[in-house]
């Protein structure tokens, strides 16, 4: 049997041949490579030095933060009530408890005082002044979420 190659495939062979002949004989002797550098690293004393040297401390925090709940406000509340010769006592335990707030009344105040006062969409402060000051004559302050009440000259 006779094979018959025809032209193009004849060219296709001789070209391939050809390549294989001409990449081969491009083939040179590995030379060693010089790293002059190399030779003066010694590799004991940089695993000594790894050893002994201490991990770094945290890094400085470049930014503060303020506390989200330190900057809001509370809703002003307005209160509203007729104390129509109504006793001191009563009066403020009607207004500290709607505000949520504790009392603290000195032995010299007289909680028995009558006081008559119409209070109408007032706030905290404003409901305080008109009660214990202008009311029954009496002294007071907010401290901390503390109502105290004291004999005037004595509230400081």
């Amino acid at each position: 049997m006779q094979y018959v190659f025809s032209r193009s495939y004849f060219f296709l062979y001789v070209i391939c041949i050809a390549l294989l002949f001409t990449g081969c004989a491009g083939i040179q002797e590995v030379r060693p490579v010089a790293t002059p550098s190399l030779e003066n690293v010694h590799p004991a004393q940089i695993i000594e030095k790894e050893k002994t040297s201490q991990l770094p401390g945290p890094p400085p925090f470049s930014e503060t933060y303020i506390p989200v709940s330190k900057g809001l406000e509370k809703e002003i509340k307005l209160y509203s009530m007729v104390l129509d010769q109504a006793k001191l006592g009563e009066a403020l335990s009607t207004i500290v408890s709607e505000a949520d707030i504790n009392m603290s009344v000195d032995s010299d105040i007289d909680l028995a005082r009558l006081v008559t006062v119409r209070l109408k969409n007032v706030t905290l402060e404003e409901a305080l002044d008109m009660i214990v000051e202008k009311g029954a004559g009496y002294a007071w302050k907010l401290k901390d979420g503390i109502l105290i009440c004291r004999i005037a000259h004595l509230c400081g």
